[in-house]
């Protein structure tokens, strides 16, 4: 008989256990892991009564009401569920929670029955974030960052350091160099909070450029070269694309490269950065030294407009050789007195109104001759200035002429000899000046204002397609 005691105080202690511990005379909250459930002040000891239950998850885990189980008991603290398999639910309701389940919960218990509370948490899902973002460029839009993934809804925000850097801020970099973005998304519901970053570099910039309609004349708004710094400490950067608006894609456009974009040289262009753009005429920057212009960088049939003084670089250019073939490389000159001196590296058109002269010293006196005709003619026939000769020319002071680059006596990838022809004869004194240069002041003299001075001192460079004076 004591034996059937003991084994029924053992039972009862054991039931107990694994339960849980009883809140009050009527509520008993089970053991669980990962959260937990309290009753929030007391319940009437007989009576209906109204149960409200905190509920805490751990970190990293939430709950949902249907997680939540409140099943009816008999008896008391001392005796729960006398009734073996009695589980009647009751009904939870007036929920006031945060996306994680954390908050309260309130039930009915009513007269004479006790209440039995399990629940379960589960770990919150891990976001797949990923960040990504395209290098951008200075003087332009900024690019946005892309983020793909599971966030569960979440707000995502964007933060950016300099790449290396533990330092992030909101505020979205301007300066030319490598950062890093962040993008970050808060805990949410059931989602945990996570993190994504991205390396990208600011490399490039761009910059609104002069561009009209080729047929019409008429002034075409937002087109824009873009370009890649290649020295940052020199400033300098190559052109890598031309932007046409949709609006004018199907217009022959002529445009004007910039010498700088922003505080960047510009110094070349790349291949393809005209590819399949509607271009028919490319106005060089007025520079000391000619662009790099390298293979497919411009079409073939575009005309390439620059100045005199690099008009035999441009034509002499490989990537340049269909358009020098098709007399496509032209330079237009502003006269800038009645007489002035001439001369190119390669053979150039003569306009019709502009007369050319040799010049000779007779008996001490500076005179000149008017070349004729039979020998401007190049080798096409045209009339025209041939290479390495310095000449003379007669024309409108202020008129713009136009100097064309005709083949047939240098091809493209050559070099320009940068000694005088003497194609119209011994006696003429004009030394062409192919390259910018310096000559020796008690030798030679410059033309300006219609005279022929000496060179004041030997530092004065003379800039390139003039020629000088040789007095010895």
């Amino acid at each position: 008989m004591k034996k059937n005691i003991m084994r029924s105080v053992l039972t009862a202690i054991l039931a107990t256990m694994s339960i849980g511990a009883w809140a009050d005379g009527r509520v008993a909250i089970a053991d669980m892991a990962n959260g937990k459930i309290e009753v929030v002040g007391d319940v009437a000891a007989s009576g209906q009564a109204t149960v409200t239950l905190k509920v805490t998850p751990n970190a990293d885990y939430y709950i949902t009401l249907d997680d939540i189980t409140v099943s009816k008991t008999t008896g008391s603290a001392q005796a729960p569920r006398r009734t073996p398999g009695y589980t009647d639910k009751l009904t939870v309701s007036e929920v006031t929670v945060d996306n994680t389940g954390e908050g309260t919960y309130k039930f009915t218990l009513p007269e004479g029955y006790g209440a039995y509370v399990q629940a379960t948490f589960t770990p919150c899902i891990a976001m797949t974030l990923t960040v990504s973002i395209d290098n951008w460029y200075l003087g332009g839009i900024a690019a946005e960052p892309k983020v793909e993934g599971n966030v569960g809804g979440g707000q995502v925000t964007y933060t950016y350091a300099k790449k290396g850097s533990t330092e992030f801020t909101a505020d979205v970099p301007t300066d030319l160099g490598s950062y890093t973005v962040k993008a970050s998304v808060p805990r949410t519901g059931h989602y945990l909070a996570a993190e994504a970053t991205a390396d990208f570099t600011i490399a490039k910039a761009g910059e609104d450029i002069d561009a009209e309609d080729t047929d019409t004349g008429k002034d075409v708004d937002n087109v824009t070269v873009k370009g890649t710094v290649i020295d940052a400490e020199k400033k300098l950067m190559v052109i890598d694309e031309l932007i046409i608006p949709a609006l004018a894609t199907g217009e022959n456009l002529t445009v004007s490269i910039p010498e700088m974009i922003g505080e960047f040289t510009v110094v070349g262009i790349t291949p393809d950065a005209f590819k399949d753009k509607k271009v028919t005429d490319i106005y060089m920057p007025d520079t000391k030294t000619p662009l790099t212009i390298e293979d497919g960088a411009v079409p073939t049939t575009a005309t390439i407009h620059t100045t005199l003084a690099l008009l035999d670089d441009y034509a002499l250019m490989n990537s340049l050789k269909a358009n020098y073939e098709a007399e496509k490389v032209v330079a237009t000159a502003k006269a800038p007195d009645l007489f002035w001196t001439f001369s190119s590296g390669i053979d150039a058109t003569l306009p019709a109104d502009l007369t050319a002269y040799i010049v000779y010293i007779e008996d001490g006196a500076i005179r000149y001759v008017e070349i004729t005709e039979e020998q401007l003619k190049l080798n096409d026939g045209s009339r025209g200035i041939k290479s390495n000769n310095g000449v003379l020319l007669g024309g409108e002071k202020g008129k713009d002429y136009d100097f064309v680059a005709v083949p047939g006596r240098l091809k493209s990838g050559t070099k320009p000899a940068e000694t005088d022809a003497k194609d119209y004869g011994q006696e003429n004194r004009l030394e062409p000046v192919i390259n910018g240069n310096n000559y020796p002041a008690d030798s030679y003299a410059i033309l300006n204002g219609n005279q022929f001075h000496s060179i004041k001192a030997n530092e004065s460079e003379v800039s390139a397609c003039k020629a000088v004076l040789k007095l010895k």
